[in-house]
């Protein structure tokens, strides 16, 4: 409950404890969790967060079945605290650390979790006052929730290696991420290559993409189509040995492969931190010698950073959806998200959803 004081500071009531979905390990279950504690301030630049709203990524559907779960409990040194998914959220600023003082108490933001921190599918999730932003004032809870973590993961991959005259393919031109970042290509003046459904070609179409395929299209089909084009830049969100093997061909030389499927985590779930990172920074090698040999380009990984400037990109974005140079791209909406997340997380991991999915866990008005 939001109240003023009588020195017009907003002081929320907060309860002592919240409902979130946690992952169970030993089954990859998701179980509601009805009484657990508040996430507490880690350090002074915090904020907390009444969420509204969360979406869903393939990563969420990742870490349900193991994915990074070691990693977590690593680096979070307490393998006792329930595994909370989520990544994106919109919501209120209900609670500051004493330098936090970039927003405050009712501010209605929207920001991203890093993989590795307990996630947002939660009333209340903590993050740095760093990584959130007043959400877009022309979208709601619901559509600002779809943005965060798919936008900056995005753009910290791709923005120092694109410019305006530079010709991307996108992977996956339907999909949350593809969605998103066909339409930041186009408002940086890049030409956008992409693939997706046959009865999502005019989705995709209506994003801005300049050349579309089906697909089912056979990789020669494509390679044929892009040979008198200089593709630059290969994008990819899906990461198979199919996606990989593909880039390789369509890449002019001394272009770049981006890839959000890097082995890192993977790696340390299998071999710890230490043996892990090693083991990564080996693929990275070998990786990049093998695209340097074909073809004299660089793999660049693709992970969300927790960094000081996410604040300035995501409130850049948010001037780029209230002008509608970008429009959200929402699948679904599972309202009372508590009661309905196994529903949503079965239409994820169905492979069909062409957007982001989105659950509503309070009716904040916006």
């Amino acid at each position: 409950m939001l109240r003023t004081a009588a020195n017009n500071v907003n002081i929320i009531n907060l309860p002592k404890s919240m409902k979130a979905i946690e992952i169970i390990a030993s089954n990859h279950s998701l179980r509601l969790l009805n009484n657990i504690r508040l996430p507490q301030f880690r350090s002074n630049n915090d904020v907390l967060i009444k969420v509204n709203c969360s979406s869903l990524n393939p990563l969420d559907s990742l870490v349900r079945y193991g994915y990074g779960n070691r990693s977590i409990r690593l680096i979070a040194q307490n393998s006792n605290q329930p595994l909370i998914v989520g990544r994106d959220f919109s919501g209120i600023v209900v609670k500051t650390a004493p330098n936090a003082w970039q927003f405050k108490i009712g501010d209605q933001v929207y920001g991203a979790v890093h993989p590795l921190s307990q996630g947002s599918h939660a009333e209340f999730v903590v993050v740095s006052q760093d990584q959130i932003a007043l959400k877009p004032k022309n979208l709601n809870f619901i559509q600002a929730a779809s943005i965060p973590f798919v936008a900056l993961t995005t753009y910290q991959a791709l923005n120092s290696i694109i410019n305006s005259t530079s010709n991307v393919f996108v992977f996956g031109g339907a999909g949350g991420i593809g969605s998103f970042a066909i339409q930041w290509l186009k408002s940086k003046g890049c030409t956008v290559w992409s693939n997706c459904s046959q009865h999502n070609i005019d989705l995709v179409r209506s994003l801005g993409a300049d050349c579309i395929f089906d697909r089912n299209a056979s990789p020669n089909e494509i390679i044929n189509a892009a040979r008198n084009c200089t593709i630059n830049v290969v994008f990819d969100p899906i990461g198979t040995i199919e996606t990989q093997n593909l880039a390789k061909n369509l890449l002019a030389p001394y272009g770049y492969y981006v890839t959000l499927r890097p082995p890192l985590i993977s790696s340390i779930d299998q071999s710890g931190i230490i043996c892990g990172t090693i083991g990564a920074a080996k693929s990275y090698i070998f990786s990049n010698l093998d695209f340097l040999r074909e073809k004299r380009a660089k793999v660049v990984w693709g992970l969300f950073k927790e960094e000081i400037e996410n604040t300035n990109i995501l409130s850049n974005l948010a001037n780029l959806f209230e002008k509608q140079i970008i429009c959200t791209n929402i699948d679904s909406i599972y309202n009372d998200g508590f009661q309905t997340y196994e529903q949503a997380y079965t239409r994820l991991q169905s492979g069909l959803s062409h957007g982001k999915i989105v659950m509503q866990f309070d009716n904040l008005r916006d």
